[in-house]
């Protein structure tokens, strides 16, 4: 798939005195640095970091080339053809157009001819100082019917066998063989606590026409607050599940320009901003490198060179997750063969979470041990190693689905 952008300006009409403008003088060859003599507005949000820098035609006949670095997420450097206009009060202005075909890193690629962002950009230069503003806007098709806000379900619908039919959080692990060591109850108590405790954080997510992904949530102070949630729901006559909020707090609005988003064939692509994320949790950019991420994982047992592997190559094609909307309903999901490649990264950390495990159960052998019976009470396992094997060889069907209505 080629991934394709489209960075619209409509062009300026020019008179005679523009035409005479010696724009080699006007424009400087240096780089202009945001914060120093550029602001720059990104889908109406500050842009605190990156640079643009103008090369002028031979001809001199209103034409230039802007690099914008480091302005778009994803990409190092777009070279913009643009035209070049004057106003009377000896302001300067620039609008143009260029067809990005490249991928931007930790964007999927599409192929030739899907356009998915069109990015509109216009500037102007006044008293040695200038102006930037981007907006994008994905394409029609790109936006796949999602565009809005969903907000999440609230209530879980009994199938008439035990399980739900649908809910805010839906698990499936299905086993090959039921007489053997499965984790068919560790999906149905995944959600039985995980449905309340998620209505409690996440009121809805909204996919901008912008490209934005937002979300409204709940921050909670600690793990207590957490498990607390998990008393948000009752039991309805019919045999259903209702679920209630039931914290006093605010919920908080995710800033924009920390995640982007485009629909292709029955998939939502993510790309994070991970620079703009870190920056949120007061990380610098750039501080915690793959590699450092998969050093730290191999203490676990986890191979680094396949997680290193695996993380570059997500850090290229984005995220992707399937979905579905039928009417006013969405889901949002994760199939086996989706998470079969995470899954097998992740299995040699099992025994390392053993180890852990039974240190944490001399300590307080009360609450630990306890944990354990029940885990391997639902699953008929005799340790954390275990599930490797119910994953490799009695495993059925896997699938988590998140569900929003509008």
């Amino acid at each position: 798939m080629l991934f394709c952008a489209a960075v619209s300006f409509t062009g300026c009409s020019s008179d005679d005195t523009e035409q005479s403008t010696d724009w080699s003088k006007v424009l400087p060859t240096e780089s202009v640095t945001v914060g120093e003599n550029l602001s720059v507005k990104l889908n109406g949000d500050d842009v605190t970091s990156g640079n643009i820098k103008f090369t002028v035609g031979q001809n001199n006949d209103n034409a230039a080339t802007v690099a914008l670095n480091e302005i778009l997420p994803g990409y190092a450097e777009l070279d913009v053809p643009v035209t070049l206009s004057t106003a009377s009060d000896n302001s300067y202005a620039f609008k143009g157009t260029l067809a990005v075909t490249s991928a931007p890193q930790m964007t999927r690629l599409a192929e030739a001819g899907f356009t998915i962002y069109n990015v509109n950009v216009e500037g102007t230069l006044a008293n040695g100082k200038y102006e930037l503003t981007v907006n994008s806007e994905l394409s029609e098709k790109a936006q796949g019917g999602l565009t809005g806000t969903w907000t999440l379900l609230d209530k879980a619908t009994s199938d008439g066998n035990g399980g739900y039919t649908s809910a805010p959080l839906l698990m499936t692990w299905s086993a090959n063989d039921t007489e053997k060591p499965n984790m068919a109850g560790v999906a149905s108590i995944a959600m039985a606590m995980g449905n309340p405790i998620l209505y409690n954080l996440l009121q809805n997510v909204t996919f901008n026409a912008d490209g934005n992904i937002t979300a409204s949530y709940y921050k909670p102070l600690d793990t207590d607050t957490i498990m607390n949630f998990a008393n948000g729901g009752e039991p309805n006559k019919d045999g259903s599940f209702s679920y209630k909020v039931v914290h006093k707090g605010e919920w908080s609005q995710s800033p924009k320009n920390l995640a982007f988003w485009y629909a292709k064939d029955s998939c939502i692509y993510v790309t994070p901003n991970i620079s703009g994320i870190l920056g949120v949790e007061g990380v610098a950019p750039g501080s915690i490198s793959i590699e450092q991420v998969a050093a730290l994982a191999s203490t676990f047992g986890i191979d680094a060179d396949k997680l290193a592997a695996a993380l570059n190559t997500w850090n290229k094609t984005g995220i992707p997750v399937k979905y579905k909307i039928d009417g006013n309903n969405l889901s949002v999901y994760v199939d086996k063969e989706m998470a079969a490649p995470v899954i097998q990264l992740l299995l040699p950390a099992l025994p390392t979470l053993q180890k852990m495990y039974e240190g944490m159960a001399e300590t307080d052998p009360d609450t630990y041990a306890q944990l354990a019976s029940l885990l391997y009470m639902m699953n008929g396992a005799t340790s954390f190693e275990d599930i490797a094997t119910i994953w490799n060889e009695n495993t059925k069907d896997f699938n988590i689905t998140l569900s929003f209505k509008k």
